[in-house]
């Protein structure tokens, strides 16, 4: 992958009514209820305005001399503008991600660009991919393997067993491991559905030899650090993770 992360509790559903007993039509009607508190913040909360993404790079630039000079340079970069095209949603996120497994990116845009055409230039939806004949997705250069993948994506999905809703109000952690249940999808794909599809904000996409090639650059560290390496240095940076991962996908 080359977005910011993210999900509220919500409510739970209207106790229903019970039969109102003739007694009870004397009684005075009861005093309204003061309005419950909102709730506190929770990690995996989406970020809803640019003045937030502003509070993210103080932080980032504070915390982070390599970091600060890149905020410097960049000051209004937004992350929604870097991962614009890259899958709004759940299923063309896990699309994007799982395709871009294990080969450059433009090698995975040519399978999509493929993929696209044989559907007038669109991206197919679940429902549409689980018809597709599998020779014509072999064709357009997906591996036996993804397909299965996919195929297990886009049918949990139309089977609402997979529900974009239900993720989103997940911590980020909980949404990880959904989606990682999945067979074939690891942490670089659920890394990159939580940025893309759901824009969470503190997701380091570790996983990416793309973000990791371009922390060895920019920190001039000699080599390209593993991914517990590279999850150390990005602890620091919580809860804005997301937006260093922008930063750094803009350098590379």
């Amino acid at each position: 992958m080359p977005g910011p992360r993210l999900r509220d509790a919500v409510p739970g559903p209207d106790r229903p009514a019970g039969l109102v007993r003739r007694r009870d039509l004397r009684r005075p009607p009861p005093r309204p209820r003061a309005p419950p508190p909102p709730p506190s913040p929770r990690r995996g909360v989406t970020v809803p305005a640019d003045r937030d993404w502003d509070e993210g790079r103080a932080l980032l630039g504070a915390r982070d001399p390599v970091l600060r000079r890149l905020v410097e340079r960049d000051p209004g970069l937004d992350p929604a503008e870097v991962f614009d095209g890259w899958g709004a949603d759940l299923w063309t996120a896990l699309l994007r991600q799982v395709t871009d497994q294990h080969i450059s990116n433009a090698a995975a845009l040519a399978i999509i660009g493929r993929l696209r055409d044989r559907y007038g230039g669109r991206t197919p939806g679940p429902g549409e991919f689980l018809d597709a004949p599998p020779r014509a997705l072999a064709e357009a250069g997906y591996s036996q393997a993804k397909i299965r993948t996919l195929t297990d994506a886009a049918g949990r999905i139309v089977r609402g067993s997979l529900c974009p809703e239900r993720l989103a109000r997940m911590r980020d952690e909980e949404a990880h491991a959904e989606l990682t249940g999945i067979k074939g999808v690891g942490r670089f794909t659920a890394d990159g559905v939580l940025v893309l599809a759901f824009r969470r904000a503190d997701v380091m996409p570790s996983a990416d030899l793309q973000i990791r090639k371009a922390m060895a650059r920019e920190w001039a560290l000699g080599a390209v650090p593993s991914v517990r390496s590279a999850d150390e240095r990005a602890r620091p940076w919580a809860p804005w993770r997301t937006l260093a991962a922008a930063y750094l996908y803009s350098r590379a």
